[in-house]
């Protein structure tokens, strides 16, 4: 009996093992609780929780089709920006596109879809610079805000979300609020000012389909085209583009600049025989504009 109680655990045990947990670690930080040297208030209990800052959801999308929510977790960001979140059970081996909400800052999304290869991953979105397929903000002092501002959560800081703001003005509210932008604890001039310089401004959201993660943008004044093959490569791949100087740069699936390449005439060719097996993007700067490429390096 022993035997097959023994059995019957291990097969327990590797069934786990094969649906293990993802966890995401995510830096964010929000210009309404941004205190400077990147660091925010605590929002939510100053007095017994003074190390956390307030909760974020992080979402993965689909990178195709109508950018589903694949997956959701909530949690907490610390006063630093930092936070964990957990995907039950979440697929790797594939890419998402990284969406952070919260509840009164305007949502932001990773340029890039993000390979989930390992069940530890990290994303900062406080780099510059901006990794970011959204308005966001250069704090000044090395890091990138979220803009305050969208308590409606629609992408959007405007006339509905000044609105609310006006109302909740007159209400003399007090404590953990929505209207709070500044994380003091009250609905007060300091929160109606800040929206509205943003709602002045009448920042957005990016989505995929406005970024350029996995197919080529085009400049409106040009044709010209960006070529790279063979891809998937297992060492070499040419680049055929027009016109004929650029630079190239390659980046990891978070976005981080592994190299840049200098290019000359219309036919190159680029070594990537020190790369990991796994996906990777080549940016062309072409002008004022950027041609984007998927690689597989096999």
């Amino acid at each position: 009996m022993k035997r097959y109680l023994l059995v019957f655990a291990l097969v327990i045990t590797a069934g786990l093992s094969k649906a293990q947990n993802v966890t995401l670690n995510v830096r964010a930080l929000i210009e309404g609780f941004y205190q400077g040297n990147g660091v925010m208030k605590a929002s939510i209990d100053p007095v017994n929780y003074p190390a956390i800052c307030d909760t974020m959801t992080v979402n993965l999308l689909d990178t195709a089709g109508n950018y589903d929510t694949l997956y959701s977790s909530t949690s907490v960001l610390s006063i630093i920006g930092y936070g964990d979140f957990d995907f039950p059970v979440t697929p790797t081996g594939r890419s998402y596109f990284i969406q952070l909400q919260h509840r009164n800052a305007l949502s932001v999304m990773s340029k890039y879809p993000v390979y989930f290869g390992n069940p530890n991953m990290t994303f900062d979105f406080t780099v510059l610079p901006m990794l970011l397929c959204s308005a966001a903000l250069n704090s000044g002092d090395g890091y990138v805000l979220l803009y305050s501002g969208d308590v409606t959560h629609d992408g959007k800081i405007d006339t509905t979300d000044f609105t609310l703001m006006d109302i909740g003005m007159t209400q003399f509210i007090f404590g953990y609020d929505v209207l709070d932008l500044n994380g003091d604890l009250s609905v007060e001039s300091l929160d109606y000012s800040l929206m509205g310089n943003n709602y002045h401004f009448g920042f957005t959201s990016g989505y995929p389909f406005s970024c350029i993660p996995l197919t080529l943008r085009y400049n409106q004044d040009t044709e010209e085209q960006l070529s790279v093959f063979p891809n998937p490569t297992k060492d070499k791949i040419g680049i055929s583009y027009s016109p004929e100087q650029r630079f190239v740069e390659l980046h990891d699936p978070a976005g981080k600049l592994i190299r840049r390449f200098s290019v000359e005439g219309v036919n190159n060719e680029i070594d990537l025989s020190f790369l990991d097996n796994g996906v990777y993007f080549l940016t062309m700067h072409a002008g004022k504009s950027e041609l984007h490429k998927k690689i597989v390096k096999i």
